[in-house]
C-alpha cells in the first residue's frame, strides 16, 4: 500500500467520523460518568444515629436455618469464638461434628422497628480458606435489598469484615440476612441500627 492510498483512507475514515460527531447532539456523546468515589446516595443517611447493639449472645426471637450436607438441616447456634465475644453461628457449634460444612440456603431472621429511615451495620466471617467472605442477600419483608456494602475488616474469609445495609424505610420490618454456597461456617455478629436524626 502506498502513502497516496494510505493518506486517502486516513481522510476517508476522518471524515466519516466528523460526519457521524456532527449529526449527534451533545448530550448523545455525553457518557456521565462519575467521577469520584462517592456513595451512592440511596446508600447514606448524611445524619444518622447509632440505636442499639445485638451482641448476637442469644437466639431468642431469631429464625434461623442452615443446610448440611447430605441433606440434614438445623438452627444456628452460638459460638464463643464472635468478632467480640459470641456470635451467632452455623453449623451450630453443639452439632458440628455431626454435620459438617454448610451447603445450601443459610438465614438469621429477625424484626425490627424502625421510627425513620435507617439501615443497620454487622460483622461476618464466613469460613473457607483461600476465598474471601461470602457476601450475604438482604431481605425486608422479603423483598430483596441492594447488596451490602463493606465498610471495615478484611475481604479474606479468615476474618472478620464489617458489612452495611441499604437504607430500610420506616416501620415494623422482618430482616433476614441470608447466605447460599458450602462455606465451612456462616458467622454473624455486633449488629448494630441506625436511624436518621
Amino acid at each position: 500500500m502506498t502513502n497516496k492510498m494510505k493518506w486517502t483512507i486516513l481522510k476517508l475514515f476522518s471524515f466519516i467520523f466528523m460526519i457521524l460527531t456532527l449529526s449527534c447532539s451533545q448530550e448523545d456523546l455525553y457518557w456521565n460518568l462519575p467521577r469520584t468515589n462517592e456513595l451512592d446516595s440511596s446508600l447514606v443517611i448524611s445524619n444518622s444515629m447509632a440505636l442499639d447493639t445485638n451482641d448476637c449472645s442469644s437466639l431468642l426471637a431469631v429464625n434461623s436455618l442452615y443446610q448440611g450436607m447430605n441433606g440434614t438441616s438445623g438452627l444456628w447456634g452460638i459460638s464463643n469464638n464472635g468478632y467480640n465475644g459470641t456470635c451467632w453461628c452455623a453449623p451450630n457449634p453443639i452439632y458440628s461434628g455431626n454435620l459438617s460444612s454448610t451447603v445450601g440456603t443459610h438465614y438469621i431472621q429477625f424484626n425490627r422497628n424502625l421510627t425513620k429511615n435507617g439501615y443497620f451495620e454487622f460483622w461476618l466471617n464466613t469460613n473457607n480458606p483461600g476465598f474471601n467472605n461470602l457476601i450475604p442477600s438482604v431481605f425486608v419483608d422479603d423483598s430483596l435489598q441492594i447488596t451490602p456494602y463493606s465498610i471495615d475488616g478484611q475481604t479474606s474469609s479468615f476474618y472478620w469484615q464489617k458489612l452495611r445495609s441499604g437504607i430500610i424505610q420506616p416501620g415494623n420490618h422482618s430482616i433476614r440476612i441470608q447466605f447460599s454456597g458450602s462455606y465451612y461456617t456462616f458467622k454473624v455478629d455486633e449488629i448494630t441500627f441506625f436511624e436518621a436524626q
